[in-house]
This record gives C-alpha cells, structure tokens and sequence, in this order.
C-alpha cells in the first residue's frame, strides 16, 4: 500500500501537526509507503494527476480551508481515494457562515469524499444531516501515541528542567496561541493564573507551566506577565514558548485544558496515556478518562483542581488506558486501496 499524507509536521507544535507526525511514523512502523506533501498541494491538479500514477493508493486530507476540502471532493470524481479527517468544528463552522449558493458547492464537494474520518460524534452526526453517506464516516480519536523519545525530559531547556525539579505540585496547561476573547482568552490562561494565585497559598512550592505553541497578540501576551508580575507569581507561574509538552507532562502532577473553546483536545489525552490526571472544560467531547468542569466556571476549575492533587495516587490507580487507533485508520485504508469503496 502506498498512502499519500497532506499535512505539516511541527513546527508549529499544534493537535494536527503532531497527529500527522505521529501517523506518518506509525504507518512507517508497519512498513506502509508513505508521502508527505503539503497541504496546498490539493490546488495543483497536475501534481495530484501525477502522484496518482506513481501508484499512491489512498490520499488523506488534514486540510482546514473550506476551498481546500471543496476540491478534494474534485479529485474523488477523477477516481483518487480521498480521505479527509475533520479534527475539530471547522466545517460546521464553513457552513453555519455560508450563503445559498456558496454552500451548496461546498456540500456538493463534500459529498464527493470518498472517506471522512471524524473526531467526535458530533460531527459524524453533522456530516449526516447534510447528506454523507453514513458508511463513508468513521469515528477515530485523533490522538495517536507518542514515540519513547519523544518523553524524554532533557529535551527541554534547563532553566525548565531546573523549574519542574524546584516546585511541587507541578500543573501544566498548553495553548497554540494568545487570543483574548472579549473579557476573557480562548485557551483558558486568565483562568490558570487565578489558578495559581490560589493554590500558592495552600502550596507555597507549586510550580505552573504553561506551553505555548507561538504569540501573534504581543500585546496581550505582555498584560497576561504584568499581571503575573502584579501577584507577584512570576517566580511561581511561567510561559513555555515553542518547546514540545510531552516531556514536562511526564513531570506533572495534573494537567488542565481550561478552554472557552476546543476541538477535542489531544494534549488531554496524552496526558491520560502518560498517567497524568487530566482537567478540561466540558466544551466538548473529551479523551475518556478526563474530569470536567464547567468551561468558564474558575470555582469549578479550582475545586476539581484542589480534589486530583488530595487523591491524585487513587487516580492514576483507577487510569484509562488510551488505545491507539492506528488500526482502525488502516481498516478504512484497505477498505479503499483494496475495493475503491464500491
């Protein structure tokens, strides 16, 4: 089997540069042929004509502009296996914006994918009430295993390493970016510092770290360390720009997901597969295993947050196991490579 990914690997360190990191590695673990093109790609018919011919057998999307998916669908009526993975809810999104004529090309072009793995249910549920075929849609967790490597602590910075080895408890939070939302930001991190101007009086040694994949609001990002400057927490609470979270979660004595918004949140499940108890808003659908609270809702967040450091040996007792779903990924691989779906 050949298989054709359209996708970016980190850099930047996001939920889907990671999972096409981790898939590529896992299908060339099982000795599957593998190539790695970029997204844009899809808008150059010769180059699509051309790896089609070089006996690419299935050719999987991970592509988020809504002109991008449109033209999948294209390439299903030129008889290309065409698998799209929706990560989050980016296309209800599309069409919730879309006009009359505008959606109806987008959801012609949407019918035309051969395959859609999803997420989450609801966006399963989402693609049926549009018309997709049920038997063309697979639910499948977009978390995949990290490598062994890839927990290795002395990956990070020293003076982070230094950190993690001077605080107790450790909490650790993650964003992709800075963005302030009316009177509060996208990932949570107004909420995590409350966070941490409470709990550092009933643990005066507690250390935060919070990952950040790359800052576009400057502004914003320096109000956020005034104000840590201001409650005097800067020795105590500290961002992490651009260094992978893997290896500080395997330190970590909770991790927390505090989102006003999310897509499914694969940082949560790796936390859960690396046995580090897991907070996250209830925005949406999260990794089995994962405690919830009220997204918005600071008490809720503090007193959850207060409950896994009290009992956090009986919960990493009772852990989840993750599954790995590179299996299931390649049932709807052999599907196509082997019957073109028909």
């Amino acid at each position: 089997m050949k298989v054709a990914l359209f996708g970016v690997k980190p850099p930047p360190i996001g939920g889907i540069s990671i999972h096409v990191q981790r898939l590529e590695e896992q299908l060339i673990f099982q000795d599957i042929e593998v190539g790695l093109f970029d997204e844009t790609k899809v808008r150059n018919l010769f180059f699509m004509l051309r790896k089609k011919n070089e006996g690419y057998d299935v050719f999987h999307f991970h592509n988020i502009l809504w002109i991008d998916r449109f033209l999948i669908g294209l390439l299903s009526l030129l008889n290309i296996n065409t698998i799209l993975t929706i990560h989050g809810d980016s296309l209800k999104s599309q069409l919730d914006h879309f006009r009359h004529v505008k959606k109806t090309l987008y959801i012609f072009g949407l019918k035309q994918i051969s395959h859609f793995i999803v997420v989450k249910e609801d966006i399963r549920e989402f693609l049926l009430s549009i018309g997709i075929n049920s038997r063309r849609v697979s639910v499948i967790p977009s978390f995949i295993p990290p490598s062994k490597d890839s927990v290795d602590i002395r990956q990070l910075p020293t003076e982070i390493i230094s950190f993690i080895d001077s605080h107790s408890p450790i909490i650790v939070a993650n964003a992709f970016n800075v963005v302030p939302i009316n009177d509060h930001d996208l990932y949570g991190i107004g909420l995590s510092i409350d966070l941490c101007i409470n709990l550092n009086k009933k643990y005066p040694d507690l250390g935060f770290l919070f990952f950040i994949t790359e800052i576009n609001d400057k502004r914003y990002y320096r109000y956020l360390n005034q104000r840590i400057r201001n409650e005097n927490i800067n020795e105590k609470f500290k961002f992490v720009i651009g260094e992978q979270l893997i290896p500080a979660l395997t330190k970590a004595d909770v991790f927390i997901r505090p989102t006003y918004e999310d897509g499914y949140g694969i940082s949560v499940a790796e936390a859960i597969h690396l046995g580090i108890p897991a907070i996250a808003s209830d925005i949406c659908q999260r990794a089995q295993g994962a405690l919830l609270f009220k997204t918005g809702n600071y008490k809720d967040l503090e007193n959850k947050t207060i409950w896994v450091l009290a009992n956090r040996s009986d919960i990493i007792h009772n852990q989840i196991n993750t599954e790995n779903p590179i299996e299931d990924i390649l049932i709807v691989y052999r599907y196509w490579e082997s019957s073109g779906g028909n």
